[in-house]
This record gives structure tokens, sequence and C-alpha cells, in this order.
């Protein structure tokens, strides 16, 4: 899925399409988390919520980055949001 996919289905005005695309976002923060992705640091407390918000401004904010792989833009987006100090 490229960015832009994962972009329409966050911004679609169907309910199913916009859980899907929250799914997916869940989805490739949870593989980070399993992979031990130690450049990013999520307390216990981070609503999912704020996850998906995290990554669909970041894809309303730059569509020049629509064009990459989806997964690389949400483990970006939340890398810089959540970056371990």
């Amino acid at each position: 899925m490229t960015a832009g996919e994962l972009h329409q289905r966050l911004s679609a005005s169907e309910p199913a399409a916009r859980e899907a695309g929250r799914h997916y976002v869940l989805g490739v923060v949870d593989a980070l988390a399993l992979a031990r992705d130690g450049r990013i640091c999520l307390g216990a407390g981070v609503p999912a919520a704020q996850l998906v918000d995290t990554v669909a401004a970041q894809l309303q904010a730059r569509p020049d980055l629509h064009r990459f792989n989806a997964a690389s833009l949400v483990r970006e987006a939340i890398f810089v949001a959540f970056p371990c100090t």
C-alpha cells in the first residue's frame, strides 16, 4: 500500500474505509513494537487515536510523501513524534 492510499482510507467518508486505515496504522505500530525498534519510545498510556492522528496529520501535511510505502511513512511519523531521548 502506498502512503497516498493510506491517506485516502484515513480521510474517507465511509466508516469502514477509515477503520481499515486505522487498523493498518496500528498494525504497523504493533510490528515496530515487536521488532523492538530502538528509535521509537511509546509510553504505555499513548492512546491509539493519538497514533492514528499523528500519521494522518503527516499525510495531510506532506502530500509529496504519498508515493512512498505506507508502512515506511507510519514508521517515520511515529519516530518523529515519539523518539527515544
